[in-house]
Order: C-alpha cells, then structure tokens, then sequence
C-alpha cells in the first residue's frame, strides 16, 4: 500500500493532485488539518496549501501574508527533523515583536497539538508541511514518523519538479559527458584528462552548462542536474 501510495507520489502530473495525496494519507492517520507551504524563488512562487486548518485563522493568514513572521518553518528547518508543535514552541530563538506577536495569535487559533515537517527540495528550496488537528491526544505517540517524514519529503520534492516554470534545458551529448565527471567531484585538470581535451575547452563546456542549468558554482550545478535527471 506505502509502495503503492510513493508511485503515485512520483507520477503525479499536478500540485492539487500530490497535496490530495498527501492529505489522504494523513487525514486517514487521524490528522484532521494539514498544511504545506514552500518560500518563493526565482523559479517558483510561494506556495501555500491546507485542507482542514481552522477556517478563521487560515484567512487571517492570507490575508495578512503572516507567512512573513512566521518561525516555525525556519525552526523546524534548523532543528532538521519532525517534531512535536509544542517543542518547536518551546525552543523558540529570540523573536522580534512581529514574530512573537504570530506566536501568541496561533496559541489562540486552535491550533494546539501537532507535527511539524521540514523538507528539503533538489533545487534548494526547503519545504514545510504542518499537521494539526488530532484525532486523539496519543496519536502522535502512535504513529511512524519515519514514513511521515518520507512521504512529506518525496511530495515536496515532486512539488520542486513540478513548480519549475521552465523546461529542462537542452545540453549536447558533450555536455552531458563532461557534466557527469562534474557529478563524480572531477576537477576540470581531471576532465580534462580523462576526455583528451584541453583544460580551455572543458572550462568552456563547464560555463555553457552553468549558463544552460542558471546556476554559479558547481554545487548548485550538481543539485539542479540531478533534479533533472541528466546524471
């Protein structure tokens, strides 16, 4: 059924379709409100999804682009593992007047008791996923949050393919040889080498796939080539 559930995680074609997904899986859980938002980036905009939350405290949310002053995605981000809502609220940083202000609106929203899921996407951009509304006060203690973990983590990371607004670029066969020694950690004396091409020309490729891939440096040019799947 898991097995089931990722392929069609995986051959979603729409963001409306993988949120539907992810909230069945999860309202079936005994989580009666789920949320997923994503920061905006040069390629994609901010992104905000919810079934569930409480009607009043969502509007507010929009309408107020609370988004701004919210701490719990950047909380979860660092603490760099699921946990409990009433942890991350515990162990929040020092907030400014906008930040703690959000804070006391949410004690009093109804949101009470939940999950909070940090994901990381293939272009950069980290990914949050809020789960609220329990069923039942040892739901939390019950359930496998491994799998919530993964399952949240491959839905943003179809999300990131499926916000990119642009194709995937063409690169010539060369491209593509000299990429994947990049991808091995080779330097360009190395590809060089190994392709019988002169270091110039390896440098030359190298720019035209940053160009090709808009990255600047060859981490980002590894991770957008992998979300690609040219390596």
């Amino acid at each position: 059924m898991v097995a089931k559930l990722f392929s069609e995680i995986e051959q979603a074609s729409e963001a409306g379709q993988l949120f539907d997904l992810m909230c069945d899986f999860f309202c079936g859980q005994g989580f009666g409100g789920i949320c997923y938002t994503a920061p905006a980036t040069a390629d994609a905009p901010y992104i905000l999804l919810e079934r569930g939350m409480p009607a009043a405290w969502m509007a507010t949310y929009r309408e107020q682009e609370l988004h701004r002053f919210d701490p719990l995605p950047g909380a979860a981000f660092r603490l760099g593992r699921p946990a409990r809502l009433e942890e991350l609220l515990a162990n929040l940083p020092n907030l400014n007047r906008d930040e703690q202000a959000f804070v006391e609106a949410l004690k009093t929203s109804g949101i009470d008791s939940g999950l909070a899921i940090p994901t990381y996407g293939a272009f950069g951009r980290p990914g949050f996923v809020g789960l609220t509304q329990v069923a039942h006060p040892d739901l939390l203690d019950q359930m496998n949050i491994p799998l919530a973990w993964a399952l949240a983590q491959q839905v943003h990371h179809r999300m990131e393919q499926l916000q990119i607004r642009h194709p995937a670029p063409a690169l010539s066969p060369r491209e593509r040889e000299i990429l994947g020694w990049v991808a091995k950690g080779k330097s360009n004396v190395d590809i060089a080498a190994i392709l019988s091409l002169a270091v110039p020309t390896v440098v030359t490729h190298i720019q035209r796939i940053y160009a090709k891939l808009q990255v600047h440096d060859r981490i980002n040019c590894v991770q957008k080539a992998f979300a690609l799947h040219f390596v």
